[in-house]
């Protein structure tokens, strides 16, 4: 039927017709052109689909692509269903499980001997006491991140740099988050303009002075009620004069990488119940293994240093806070569960375990790795090192005011 002409709706283009009138009717060889050039098109709009979805991979958007009149929409699927490797949840889960289920054989394998029968009894002690509490900050981390993205937080911070540097400071004790999870909040922060002071405040003082924390240090220590507002002020005033001190609006300058720490978390996209979730996993898989590697290392401590040097150690306040200083940047123990760790050293004096509650939450090995990644390698270990600073002579100006010289 060579003398049917094919009708095409010419969508895009206004309905393009011949002789720019009437009904848009084209010659088959006409027609044939026009599709061959939509196809042509949707080609380049596939591959450049393909190209974003491969640079969009931690997105969840939806991406509209305009061409030749058509609209051709893609669902960017995000690709890390396995950002938090389920070999890791099942090892915990196994061990967890294997210890519930032979309890009695292990519990009489200590008994057997009365070193690990120590050990095993400061142990728990711990573990228990601060389980509650960790799995109370991982809730509260978790929501946040679903529920409370940084450029909110921005909105409310007063204009004024050394204001906002002042309320960012404040703000970690309306909202609560773990240094995992107060990380991605300060670099978006940082990304959002609040300045470089600002978000140095919040990261520094959210995980030592939220209530969960402060919660936990009252239970780790009962006799000693003073130690919980000493950790509170003595933290804050170090993330307000840290802050201060290198107060700078964001520029081009500070590298702004949310990348890994980001996505370990899944901050990004997502519903509000996938990000809690996976939020809540990697914070839990992260907070409970440095709470094991931490009361595992109080344990072995008490049991295998002998008391004379303790006696010793506490009998001098600088080595003693030297070396609760040192514990406190090697052991990376989450700042939920740090209190009774502390509390355990009943040997030492509640100056040194007052220096190891404010330095543990702003310094310690894996928080190096993350400020790296937020600041660059140079700018970080300067701010480490003015923190670690700072922090030590806070904390023991403000034990030695509050407890005295003695304990």
């Amino acid at each position: 039927m060579g003398g049917v002409d094919v009708v095409v709706a010419a969508t895009g283009a206004g309905g393009a017709g011949a002789g720019g009138g009437g009904a848009g009717l084209l010659s088959p060889h006409a027609a044939r052109a026009l599709l061959a050039t939509r196809a042509k098109g949707a080609d380049q709009a596939t591959n450049r689909l393909t190209d974003r979805r491969h640079a969009s991979r931690t997105s969840n958007s939806v991406e509209p692509l305009r061409g030749d009149g058509r609209v051709a929409t893609l669902a960017v699927v995000r690709a890390q269903a396995g950002s938090v490797r389920p070999s890791s949840i099942w090892v915990f889960t196994v061990v967890l499980l294997v210890f519930i289920v032979f309890a009695e054989q292990v519990s009489d394998a200590f008994a057997a001997h009365p070193v690990l029968s120590a050990a095993a009894t400061v142990f728990s002690g711990i573990f228990v006491q601060a389980v509650p509490f960790v799995a109370l900050g991982v809730l509260v981390s978790a929501l946040i991140a679903a529920f409370f993205p940084g450029d909110g937080l921005r909105r409310l911070l007063p204009r004024g740099e050394k204001a906002r540097v002042l309320a960012s400071g404040l703000a970690g004790v309306g909202l609560p988050a773990c240094e995992c999870a107060s990380a991605p909040i300060a670099s978006r922060l940082l990304a959002s303009g609040a300045g470089r002071g600002a978000a140095i405040a919040f990261l520094l003082a959210a995980p030592a002075i939220n209530p969960v924390v402060i919660a936990a240090t009252l239970v780790a220590f009962p006799d000693r009620p003073q130690m919980a507002l000493a950790r509170f002020c003595a933290s804050l005033l170090v993330a307000w004069l840290v802050g201060l001190a290198f107060l700078r609006r964001a520029s081009d300058q500070d590298p702004l990488p949310e990348p890994a720490h980001e996505a370990g978390h899944a901050h990004g996209g997502g519903s509000r119940l996938d990000r809690f979730l996976a939020a809540a996993k990697a914070d839990l898989l992260s907070s409970g293994s440095f709470l094991v590697l931490g009361a595992g290392f109080a344990a072995l401590a008490h049991v295998l240093i002998p008391p004379a040097w303790l006696a010793a150690l506490g009998g001098n306040l600088l080595s003693s806070v030297a070396a609760m200083t040192v514990l406190a940047v090697v052991l990376s123990v989450c700042s939920e569960a740090d209190a009774f760790v502390a509390a355990s050293f009943t040997a030492l004096p509640s100056t040194a375990q007052l220096v190891f509650l404010v330095v543990s939450p702003m310094v310690d090995l894996k928080l190096v790795g993350m400020h790296v990644g937020m600041f660059g390698a140079r700018l970080a270990l300067r701010l480490d090192a003015v923190v670690l600073a700072v922090a030590v002579a806070v904390a023991t100006t403000g034990g030695l005011l509050v407890f005295g010289a003695g304990r």
